[in-house]
C-alpha cells in the first residue's frame, strides 16, 4: 500500500472517530458521561483503577479503589453537574464510592455473566447503557445485553433494569430487574441517541445473521418496539464490534469487529435509517473506529 492510500486512510478513521467519540450521543449538555470508570487487570491482583474526568475541556485520573471487574462492557452515568452517580460492568451496579448498590448484586441472568463476572464482568464490548429515564428526573434505565456461551460470546438476549436514585438516602436502589425486551441473538454492541424532541431515546443494535437493525423508543411512557430495519452488511456475529452515533444525531456508523464499516444517515424523528456508506478497511484490526 502507497504513502497516499495509507494518508487516505488515516483521515478516514480520525473523521470516524470525530463523529463517533461516544456510544450515548447528545448527553454532553447535561454532564452525563463526565466521568469514565477505566477497568483493571484483574490477573494480578489489582483493585486499583482509575475515573476519567472531564471538566472545562481538561481530562484527569482519579485514582480510585474498587472490587468491581470490567474489562469489555462498561457503561457509566453522572449527574446534571457531572458527579459520577454509578456505574456497571454489566453483571452488578457499582455506586460512586466504589461499593454495590443495593439489590445491584447481579442484574444479568444466564449461564455465560455469570462464568466472566468476578473476573472480568460482561464480555460483550458495548454491551451496557445507562439512560436517563425520560420525564422521571431520579430513575434510570439500565439496558444490558446478555452474553451466549452458545453463541460463543455474543449476546442472545437484551435485558433492561431501572434505578431510582432517590432511595436509600440518595444512594440509590435497583427497584426492576431483568425484564427482557429482546430474546434472539445480536451482534454485539448497543448504542443511544436522544429523540428528536430532546426527551425520549432510540436504542439501536444489530441482529445476528443478517442485514437487520433493531431499534426501540423509549419514552416517559415505557419501552416501544422492537422495531426492524433491513439495512447495510449481514453481521455473522462478534462480540467485538462497535456503533455510534454522531454528535449531533444525524449520523449512525457501526462495525461487527471485521473489515468495513457501515454508515448512514438517521432520522432523529422517524427512527429510520438512510443512505447506506459502505467504507472498506481491509487491513484495520477489528475494523472498531480506532479502538473507541
Amino acid at each position: 500500500m502507497g504513502k497516499f492510500q495509507i494518508c487516505i486512510k488515516c483521515l478516514l478513521i480520525i473523521s470516524i472517530v470525530v463523529i463517533c467519540l461516544r456510544s450515548v450521543t447528545n448527553c454532553s449538555a447535561q454532564n452525563y458521561n463526565e466521568t469514565w470508570p477505566l477497568g483493571h487487570t484483574p490477573a494480578i491482583g489489582l483493585d486499583t483503577s482509575c475515573n476519567l474526568r472531564f471538566t472545562n475541556g481538561n481530562m484527569f485520573c482519579d485514582t480510585v479503589a474498587r472490587k468491581l471487574k470490567f474489562i469489555a462492557n462498561m457503561s457509566s452515568i453522572c449527574d446534571s453537574i457531572g458527579q459520577l452517580l454509578f456505574y456497571t460492568n454489566g453483571c452488578s451496579i457499582g455506586r460512586d464510592i466504589n461499593d454495590t448498590m443495593q439489590n445491584g448484586q447481579s442484574i444479568s441472568s444466564g449461564v455465560c455473566p455469570s462464568m466472566y463476572c468476578s473476573n472480568a464482568g460482561n464480555v460483550v464490548e458495548q454491551g451496557s447503557i445507562i439512560l436517563p429515564f425520560p420525564g422521571q428526573i431520579s430513575k434510570f434505565l439500565v439496558l444490558n445485553s446478555n452474553c451466549s456461551l452458545s453463541l460463543g460470546g455474543n449476546p442472545d438476549l437484551l435485558e433492561y433494569d431501572i434505578v431510582d436514585m432517590s432511595l436509600d438516602s440518595g444512594r440509590g436502589s435497583v427497584i426492576h430487574l431483568h425484564d427482557t425486551l429482546l430474546n434472539r441473538p445480536l451482534a454485539g454492541p448497543l448504542s443511544a441517541v436522544k429523540h428528536a424532541n430532546g426527551e425520549d431515546w432510540w436504542l439501536f443494535a444489530h441482529t445476528m445473521l443478517n442485514d437487520t437493525i433493531v431499534s426501540f423508543l423509549i419514552t416517559g411512557n415505557g419501552i416501544q418496539g422492537p422495531y426492524f430495519q433491513a439495512i447495510g452488511s449481514t453481521y455473522s456475529g462478534s462480540p467485538y464490534g462497535n456503533c455510534r452515533f454522531s454528535p449531533d444525531g444525524n449520523w449512525f456508523a457501526i462495525s461487527e469487529g471485521s473489515e468495513d464499516i457501515d454508515v448512514f444517515n438517521f432520522d432523529r424523528c422517524t427512527g429510520m435509517l438512510t443512505n447506506r456508506i459502505w467504507i472498506d478497511l481491509p487491513d484495520t484490526l477489528w475494523g472498531t473506529f480506532s479502538g473507541i
